[in-house]
């Protein structure tokens, strides 16, 4: 079961870098208007979130749950 916890929580790490480095990619470039960086950065939040719930709750988790509802809003809000 430690195994499977591992692989759980690197597919967190992941998913959270790609959606970092996504969302960084949609703010910083002048080439991607603002509707297409607000669905990029909502779709990888959407995905972290739901890969980390499907997982046993944790501070991870809870994390997460916050990045996904806020940065999405944030950035779509600009």
């Amino acid at each position: 079961m430690s195994n499977a916890g591992s692989g759980g929580t690197m597919a967190i790490i992941v998913v959270a870098i790609a959606a970092v480095v996504v969302t960084t990619y949609a703010v910083i470039s002048r080439r991607l208007t603002g509707m297409i960086a607000c669905k990029t950065a909502t779709i990888a939040f959407t995905t972290m979130a739901a890969i980390s719930c499907a997982h046993a709750a944790t501070m991870s988790t809870a994390i997460s749950t916050t990045v996904a509802t806020t940065a999405p809003v944030t950035l779509c809000i600009r």
